[in-house]
């Protein structure tokens, strides 16, 4: 009955409740918006962070060289660990520009390197093939001299799919290794992670680098479905790890914690660390936490926008219908039903405000996606393929509304709670 008499209401007063539904449309298609828009920035950033790392945790450690132990006496116990079927693990060798130089030369252009990443590319396959490939890919380069590199440092040695370059790695003896390796993929990631950053095959990069066929220096450990990694996992993993290896470092946010550790610790004894996505990105957390802040912030501020602007505008409607009051009052309703006719107008309102924004949402999200962001520098580590990816939560989703609809429900409720109180005699003798 309620519904039946908002229904007829908000239509025999379009124009005073237009503004309302207008407020509450843009109000919702703003912060879903903000929301989706977020959360693909920060999934496009987990995603290359879990490329560049080789997976949603790490395994590092060994001897007074992170990397010196028995690689296959390793990778077997975090098996023992790592049991299920969407684990992956992901041995990596990787060497870095810090106490030498790593330098690509085409046809007598040089251009540094920051890491060089050996990976495994059948075993990798999926995590690899994440990269933003403008030309070529990662398809049957296994075993092979291939070599995966940046589109800035493609453009900077001006080479192509095909092309064969040379590596040079300087060593700490003042001798430098080279090898010639054949660009099989130009990726357009090029901030953050990507630069600076090259992938070849883990066995070349060893015989560059004079280590031994086989070893790593670093294990990544990928999830195929991240979500299953909750922090009680995470520590039912910590505790299997520390009853396999001796001296494991326990779990921590700050990756530097470990390495702090590792170097104060006797030479010749064996320590480990699980570190997680989260540690990795110590240096970026602050960006994250700003990105959730602002967000949040413009969220709540719509949501008072809107709770306000409603609560404020029914002061006026509730003046023009005293009359009204004074009648329902006249026969016999009570202020809590009087109150549910107006809370009803307000959810209808509320509603169907959702629903438009929420539709309005995926069209602006759909536009999103077909504009090309990768002109704004540093920016492309929150892009895929160049554009921004607006993903939408369903929980996220249903907190939205009903915080929303619950803070403009009592706004309301807080504005009419004495106009319906209003004396029937007095109600019916006033004129709007």
């Amino acid at each position: 009955m309620y519904l039946q008499i908002a229904l007829k209401s908000i239509f025999s007063r379009k124009k005073q409740y237009s503004s309302l539904f207008l407020v509450c449309t843009a109000g919702f298609c703003i912060s879903l918006l903000c929301l989706a828009l977020m959360n693909g920035m920060l999934s496009s950033l987990y995603q290359k962070a879990k490329t560049y790392y080789g997976g949603d945790l790490q395994f590092i450690g060994g001897d007074d060289d992170l990397g010196d132990y028995d690689t296959a006496k390793v990778i077997a116990n975090l098996n023992k660990v790592f049991t299920s079927n969407d684990v992956t693990i992901c041995p990596r060798y990787e060497i870095s520009a810090t106490g030498s130089d790593i330098t690509l030369f085409f046809e007598g252009i040089a251009v540094s390197q920051r890491i060089i990443k050996g990976v495994d590319f059948d075993i990798e396959k999926k995590t690899v093939s994440n990269l933003t490939f403008i030309s070529g890919g990662i398809e049957n380069i296994a075993d092979s001299n291939s070599i995966l590199i940046s589109e800035p440092i493609a453009q900077r040695l001006h080479v192509k799919i095909n092309d064969s370059i040379t590596m040079m790695k300087s060593k700490h003896n003042g001798y430098q290794n080279t090898a010639q390796f054949i660009i099989a993929g130009i990726f357009r990631d090029s901030s953050l992670f990507g630069m600076y950053t090259s992938y070849i095959d883990r066995e070349h990069l060893l015989s560059l680098d004079d280590a031994k066929p086989g070893k790593n220096n670093d294990i990544g450990i990928y999830f195929n479905d991240s979500s299953k990694l909750t922090t009680k996992k995470l520590n039912e993993y910590q505790a299997k790890l520390e009853s396999l290896f001796n001296n494991m470092y326990p779990l921590t946010d700050d990756k530097a914690d470990y390495y702090a550790y590792k170097h104060k610790l006797p030479i010749g004894v064996e320590s480990y660390a699980l570190v997680t996505l989260n540690a990795n990105l110590r240096d970026l957390r602050l960006l994250i936490s700003a990105m959730r802040l602002i967000l949040y912030s413009i969220i709540i501020v719509l949501a008072l926008i809107i709770a306000i602007g409603i609560g404020n505008s029914y002061k006026v409607i509730v003046l023009k219908r005293i009359q009204e009051i004074g009648m329902y009052r006249a026969l016999g309703m009570s202020t809590l039903s009087i109150n549910a006719i107006f809370l009803s107008e307000t959810s209808i309102v509320i509603c169907s405000g959702f629903i438009i924004g929420l539709f309005l949402h995926f069209i602006f999200s759909f536009i999103l996606k077909t504009m090309d962001f990768s002109f704004i520098p540093a920016f492309d580590v929150f892009l895929q393929n160049g554009s921004l990816a607006p993903k939408l939560q369903l929980g996220q989703t249903v907190i939205l509304f009903i915080g929303i609809a619950v803070t403009t429900l009592l706004s309301v409720l807080f504005t009419i709670r004495k106009g319906v109180s209003v004396n029937p005699v007095d109600a019916l003798s006033t004129t709007e």
